[in-house]
């Protein structure tokens, strides 16, 4: 008789799980679509992304995998990382990850979304990861027709405004050499640009990585990323929204090797993190030189911040842009100490910046000014015990420039939690790369709180509701005096347990601005708002065959009489695993005004990641197939077409088409060897 209850027991508890829950990661572009409709002045933090599809390629064994090598995955909190562990000590090897579903802290709602990025190797025929792995990754990517911008020409140039040709290369190298070292490179040259300025690359990014196992945890020679704390004073944090927050799950201290393609939010240098006991040690050097915008502003009396001219967006295609190259650099020296015990963790951290012209600005501005010098200190802290963590964060420049970001979220069982946050920015605050919440990534000068509810009443049904309100005492950018703002969404859901997937959303955002005007007075103020409407289904009945159908309608509202907005998205996926698999997606959609814009995920090529804003009357088309050509070899093409209905142009500036129609097509080559 007992041994008739022990295989019932294992059939309720992992046969049934594993064939009702299948192996589907999680929506990869909800995130960004989400930070991109707060934009105030987004950036995307692709390097998440990034992260996601290294464990895709590389899922943690949960029977194999350490301490350390379960909590720096970012997948499971402090208290669920000691669960496991004494599960495994007390039961055995795992069968499936969905055992976890039994222990408290553990929901298969939550298990089903990082279900992508785990596995559960077991038995006598397993074979241990090999000890080298190499990754090479070459794109190449073309738009046409041609913008003007390849040629026209400018005022006594005989060329073409862009310097380069229009087609957009790329190439990753990853490897892996034995269990302690890795190395990345990569090189990119967008369209426009040239192939190589002199003798180097146009961009080139790079790392070597050694990781160790006893007191130096990490040593990373060439770029890399920083995570300090929350997010709040330097590294990539983001927060994008409290809805999703897990603050014990993020590691308060992180060094993370960068080879993304992405030419901004990086440090190009030194970082080392060491482990003594329960005393964490992280220290960086860090120098760069950062383009600036040929402005008349930069040539004003006195002292400019100059990282406050910094361009950011890594194209050096015009005359301007590539004679703005290189005429600022950027010193960034720091340290922090962090401290665990049990369900604590504190931290301290004391960072030093220095920037000013390099010997190419002085030359084109023809001054030379003092550097600017921007030291921060922060401390930091988090605390759980069963039901309940609080997390907090301080952070002081030059005064009264403090910013302070702390919360709490309570556990009223294991299907109801609440969150509570609350954030200040001072008016003058600018942390080094800030990256935390807040209603755009422009931090400062803001001060507002959060309140959200997650339940989950049911099996096969979930609801998150979240409450967001800004304050602006000074002004702004988008305001010439003090405003105000808030959002609100509510979100349900079907976790997915059955073939058919659905998820309904519903977010208003209520924002203020100054019309521009050169009236002498108080101004004025307009209010806008858009409540936006998100459907989305999937079915997907674990054969070759994947359907997913989203509906998005946006209505903008404010002085004028309501303007409505939609896009509608119709996908198919079809995928014979592992060597072809094939997506096709067809969206249609009318949004007649710029603030009522639609940003939706496309698919992409691998570790390429698309959210194009959907704006005017049209359609777009896209496919993605990839087929893998051998064990080693996979070869992919992506081609999207996009056609307007309501304009004869599409673009502007230099990159304007003179056709309603713009085709994108790119070309992947991935060898794994």
């Amino acid at each position: 008789m007992p041994g008739k209850y022990q295989i019932l027991f294992f059939l309720i508890t992992v046969v049934i799980p594993r064939i009702l829950y299948p192996q589907q990661p999680a929506d990869p572009g909800h995130h960004a679509e989400e930070l991109l409709f707060r934009d105030e002045s987004a950036e995307l933090p692709i390097s998440f992304y990034e992260s996601r599809m290294d464990l895709m390629s590389h899922p943690i064994n949960l029977n194999t995998a350490t301490t350390d090598q379960l909590g720096e995955s970012g997948l499971f909190t402090p208290y669920q990382v000691h669960l496991l562990i004494k599960y495994r000590e007390d039961f055995g090897e795992l069968y499936s990850i969905y055992e976890l579903g039994e222990l408290t802290g553990f929901r298969n709602p939550r298990l089903r979304k990082i279900a992508a990025y785990l596995t559960v190797e077991t038995g006598v025929d397993f074979k241990p990861e090999k000890t080298g792995h190499h990754m090479i990754l070459i794109n190449v990517s073309r738009t046409l027709p041609e913008a003007i911008g390849y040629q026209s020409r400018e005022a006594g140039q005989e060329g073409p405004v862009y310097a380069g040709s229009p087609i957009k290369t790329s190439m990753r190298i990853k490897t892996h050499v034995g269990r302690n070292l890795s190395i990345g490179l990569s090189y990119e040259k967008d369209a426009g640009e040239q192939y190589f300025r002199g003798m180097q690359p146009e961009f080139l990014s790079g790392y070597i990585r050694y990781h160790g196992y006893r007191f130096l945890k990490q040593l990373v020679l060439g770029n890399f990323q920083l995570h300090h704390g929350l997010g709040l004073v330097n590294g990539t944090g983001f927060l994008h929204s409290p809805e999703g927050l897990q603050i014990n799950r993020n590691p308060i201290l992180k060094l993370k090797p960068y080879a993304s393609l992405n030419e901004y939010r990086f440090e190009r240098g030194i970082g080392c993190s060491i482990v003594l006991n329960k005393l964490t040690l992280l220290t960086w050097s860090s120098y760069q030189k950062l383009d600036l915008s040929m402005s008349d502003k930069l040539k004003t009396p006195g002292n400019p911040d100059w990282l406050e001219y910094h361009r950011k967006t890594g194209l050096h295609r015009t005359l301007n842009e590539v004679g703005g190259r290189s005429l600022a650099f950027r010193f960034h020296s720091g340290m922090q100490v962090v401290f665990r015990h049990e369900n604590l963790s504190v931290g301290s951290m004391f960072g030093l910046e220095v920037a000013g012209l390099t010997r190419k600005g002085i030359d084109s501005f023809k001054v030379k000014m003092e550097p600017n010098l921007n030291g921060i200190f922060s401390l930091h802290g988090q605390w759980h015990r069963e039901r309940l963590e609080l997390f907090g964060e301080f952070a002081s420049g030059k005064w009264p420039s403090t910013a302070i970001l702390a919360g709490l979220r309570f556990h009223f069982n294991d299907f109801i939690q609440g969150l509570l946050m609350l954030h200040h920015y001072g008016p003058s605050y600018r942390g080094f790369l800030p990256s935390s919440y807040a209603s755009g990534s422009n931090i400062k000068n803001e001060q507002g709180i959060a309140a959200g509810l997650h339940a989950e009443p049911g099996v096969l049904f979930t609801a998150d509701f979240l409450v967001e309100l800004f304050n602006y005492p000074n002004p702004r950018y988008l305001t010439r005096v003090p405003s105000t703002g808030y959002r609100y969404s509510c979100t349900f859901n079907n976790p997915g347990i059955k073939h058919l997937r659905w998820k309904f959303r519903i977010i208003k955002k209520v924002w203020q601005t100054t019309p521009g005007t050169d009236d002498i007075g108080l101004r004025s103020i307009k209010n806008s708002e858009v409540t936006r409407l998100d459907l989305r289904f999937i079915y997907d009945p674990e054969l070759l065959l994947k359907l997913q159908s989203r509906l998005v309608v946006s209505l903008l509202s404010g002085e004028n009489k309501p303007i409505p907005g939609y896009a509608a998205v119709q996908q198919l996926s079809i995928h014979h695993r592992p060597y072809l698999s094939c997506t096709f997606q067809f969206a249609v959609f009318n949004v007649t005004d710029w603030d009522n814009r639609i940003y939706l995920y496309e698919p992409g090529l691998y570790y390429s990641f698309n959210f194009p804003v959907y704006y005017g009357t049209g359609q777009k088309v896209t496919s993605v197939v990839s087929l893998k050509t051998g064990r080693r070899m996979t070869l992919a093409v992506k081609a999207s077409m996009i056609t307007y209905h309501d304009r004869r142009e599409t673009g502007s500036g230099n990159d304007l088409i003179p056709d309603n129609k713009k085709l994108e097509v790119g070309v992947q080559l991935r060898l794994s060897l």
